[in-house]
């Protein structure tokens, strides 16, 4: 079964954080999209589903997903990924995931050239926090 997906309005957001949308389909089975927000030196990824669209399922919140992300950007808050989580998780708590990727996003490459995929990623622990709570 063949599947579309992609990436796009990549931007370095600072702090080695690089954020994108992105969506995820199988033809005649729906799919959805999401904001993804990735610390390139670690691999951790915060992805908000901003839309699903499925035979079971289907919502947009896209505007106030990206709402919510704008505010954070311009606030003097300096926000890690599990704080930032628990923002979207206030509004949107069925629709954020936390997790790490295996291999590097687009726009970490594109943002930050000298890392190399897969290799450069500890897959082992997945995500674990230190003790004040921030994603390491």
């Amino acid at each position: 079964m063949s599947h579309h997906a992609g990436e796009f309005e990549h931007r370095d957001i600072g702090g080695g954080y690089v954020a994108f949308e992105g969506f995820w389909s199988v033809p005649g089975m729906g799919g959805y999209a999401f904001l993804s927000v990735t610390d390139c030196a670690k691999g951790n990824e915060l992805r908000v589903v901003t839309k699903r669209n499925s035979p079971d399922v289907s919502f947009n919140v896209e505007t106030e997903v990206l709402a919510v992300f704008e505010a954070a950007l311009v606030s003097s808050t300096e926000y890690s990924l599990l704080t930032l989580s628990n923002l979207f998780r206030h509004d949107f708590p069925d629709q954020v995931h936390v997790s790490q990727r295996h291999e590097a996003s687009c726009g970490c490459l594109a943002v930050y050239p000298n890392r190399t995929a897969r290799a450069d990623y500890d897959v082992l622990p997945r995500i674990f926090e230190d003790n004040d709570g921030v994603i390491q």
